[in-house]
């Protein structure tokens, strides 16, 4: 890792990337040198965007066009939902037909019996239960379709609070990761001074 003639000050940065504030930079080539300023990550910062457009844009409707809305919302969760109970009930038809296939099935010796009953245990176990998907399509048609508008308003506000809460973090790290390399920047020039 420490290269001939290398001096303190590099030999420090190049080991500082393996911790705090430059942790990030671990897999970055070494020639890439660490920044006197880190800037905070725009990920939450493009997300809350995305989230206040959505609550304009949903505050922006009408109750005409909200119900428009709730309807196509309860059309999709509808839709998902009985594609994941066609998907589940068609698992259990090959479950179902292997279990017939392990039934009949005779085991060559005694010592082979409780592989068998593994085998319809494994069976068992892995059927999925369609009752809280066909419950839970019932509950969707019946659901009002205003009800998945306010939901997604509601989705919206949280994510604008969420991702404030997160971009206020990423200034908090990308200050405090600052901090931590002037601080080592300042001791590591103060130990070559010496």
């Amino acid at each position: 890792m420490m290269e001939s003639g290398e001096s303190f000050q590099g030999f420090v940065m190049k080991c500082a990337r393996a911790f705090g504030a430059c942790i990030d930079m671990r897999d970055e080539p070494m020639d890439v040198p660490i920044p006197d300023k880190f800037e905070p990550s725009d990920y939450s910062s493009k997300r809350l965007r995305e989230a206040e457009l959505e609550v304009s844009r949903l505050l922006a409707m009408n109750e005409a066009e909200q119900e428009i809305f709730g309807f196509e919302r309860r059309a999709e969760a509808i839709a998902s939902a009985e594609r994941a109970l066609a998907k589940d009930r068609e698992e259990n038809a090959r479950l179902l037909e292997m279990e017939a296939r392990v039934s009949e099935w005779v085991p060559p010796s005694d010592d082979h019996e409780e592989l068998k009953s593994f085998m319809l245990q494994q069976i068992s176990v892995s059927k999925n239960n369609d009752d809280y998907l066909a419950a839970r399509i019932a509950q969707l048609k019946a659901q009002d379709p205003i009800e998945f508008f306010h939901g997604a308003l509601s989705e919206a506000q949280r994510s604008i609070e969420y991702h404030q809460e997160q971009k206020a973090k990423d200034i908090e790290r990308a200050i405090d990761r600052t901090l931590w390399v002037r601080l080592l920047r300042e001791s590591i020039d103060e130990a070559a001074i010496k």
